[in-house]
């Protein structure tokens, strides 16, 4: 309540859980779609909002590979 989540040299993590999350649907079809070789990411933007203020996804695996791990709970 009232800090991040996780401390991080770069970065200031807020962690949120939920039992479903649309954004899971988008990932696995940026998977399907993605070239060997690549990462997949996911962009979204809403409607009506500047696109600085789009919010990018990516899976913890692969953003771990480019930063290092992050210091959080390792949940599989």
């Amino acid at each position: 309540m009232g800090g991040e989540d996780v401390s991080h040299p770069l970065f200031s993590i807020e962690v949120k859980s939920r039992k479903a999350f649309v954004a899971g649907d988008w990932m696995a079809q940026a998977v399907r779609n993605c070239p060997d070789g690549k990462t997949p990411l996911v962009v979204v933007h809403v409607s009506g909002q500047r696109h600085n203020e789009n919010l990018v996804l990516m899976r913890m695996k692969d953003f771990e590979g480019y930063l290092g791990r992050l210091g959080m709970r390792d949940n599989g």
